[in-house]
């Protein structure tokens, strides 16, 4: 579904990403795991078409969207994606309709008014929030603000979700809970998806494969036990919890 190869992108005498390879399978929840400035965020953007590499491929089922070699460079708003922004990134003078159905009414697709109103209405619902489809979007919690903007990341019907540290800003309780959910909503919906994530513990409840990183570079790749129990270096090993290294 997500190909990734040679991806290298720099900031002046930066190298933020170096060089990787990543390839994400149809329908997988794929987690970019690693310390602050490690490079995944960088990752994420790029292939949301927010950063502009520097050079390599990134192939989306099948379909080049970035490709220096061949001065491809798909514009973002046709990559038919979704994302959810670490801040949500929710409107405060739209209401939560108007939010959800953003992507609808902007986007490249036409939907007649009633076509948009069932839309958003069925995105809400799978969130558990179309009951609040009228309310304006400064009166919501941040659990609620959090559930919106999922909503809108997938009431376009996108090929590939991406996810940047959605849950950070929720209490410990309450991104407990979304944890379950979430992964769920994401199985029943059956979206490919990319998740960005410092924290271990997302990590391993969430994904069905990870990508520990640093540096810039690929540390290793593997199912969450695989990384856990298995790990290649020390530093996979001290990163993914408390351990002893001899």
């Amino acid at each position: 579904m997500l190909e990734i190869a040679s991806l290298v992108k720099n900031y002046g005498a930066v190298q933020a990403i170096r060089g990787i390879d990543i390839s994400v399978k149809e329908g997988e929840i794929f987690t970019f795991l690693g310390p602050s400035g490690c490079g995944k965020t960088t990752t994420l953007q790029s292939i949301a078409g927010l950063e502009t590499p520097t050079s390599g491929q990134i192939t989306m089922a099948g379909e080049p969207v970035f490709d220096s070699s061949r001065n491809i460079l798909v514009p973002a708003n046709r990559r038919r994606l979704g994302m959810v922004f670490q801040s949500y990134a929710i409107w405060p003078h739209m209401s939560v309709f108007e939010n959800v159905a953003f992507p609808l009414v902007h986007g490249s697709s036409s939907y007649s008014k009633n076509e948009i109103r069932e839309l958003a209405r069925n995105a809400l619902k799978l969130v558990k929030m179309d009951e609040y489809i009228d309310r304006p979007a400064p009166h919501l919690s941040g659990g609620q603000q959090q559930r919106i903007a999922l909503a809108r990341a997938i009431v376009h019907k996108p090929r590939l979700l991406l996810l940047d540290e959605p849950l950070s800003n929720l209490d410990a309780k309450l991104r407990d809970t979304m944890r379950v959910e979430l992964r769920q909503l994401i199985k029943d919906l059956g979206i490919t998806t990319t998740f960005v994530t410092h924290d271990q513990t997302e990590a391993l409840s969430m994904s069905d494969r990870s990508v520990l990183m640093k540096d810039g570079e690929i540390v290793q790749v593997g199912t969450p036990r695989e990384v856990y129990l298995r790990p290649e270096t020390s530093f996979t090993a001290d990163f993914m919890g408390r351990s002893n290294l001899v």
